[in-house]
């Protein structure tokens, strides 16, 4: 019963912060082994919660974009070398 007691102690905080992070989509025009074009921004969109904080990072680049009422948001990385 006490491991029980312990297992529930540490895993409820992981269940709460799960549930308290929005589910934040790509389009599925993204995907696995998908090659990106040097020398072009990197342009990311996709779905998420209403009014959700969307931040992306790629190499040292960090920017973020705030959803629309319609969950919708939009993201550009600048144009990196290979």
């Amino acid at each position: 019963m006490k491991r029980f007691i312990l297992a529930m102690l540490i895993l409820a905080p992981m269940f709460i912060a799960d549930s308290a992070l929005a589910a934040v989509k790509l389009s599925r025009t993204f995907g696995n082994h998908m090659v990106l074009q040097q020398g072009q921004p990197i342009r990311l969109f996709g779905s998420a919660d209403a009014g959700e904080k969307v931040t992306a990072e790629l190499a040292g680049k960090t920017v973020t974009a705030t959803t629309g009422d319609d969950g919708r948001f939009r993201l550009e990385l600048p144009a990196m070398k290979a």
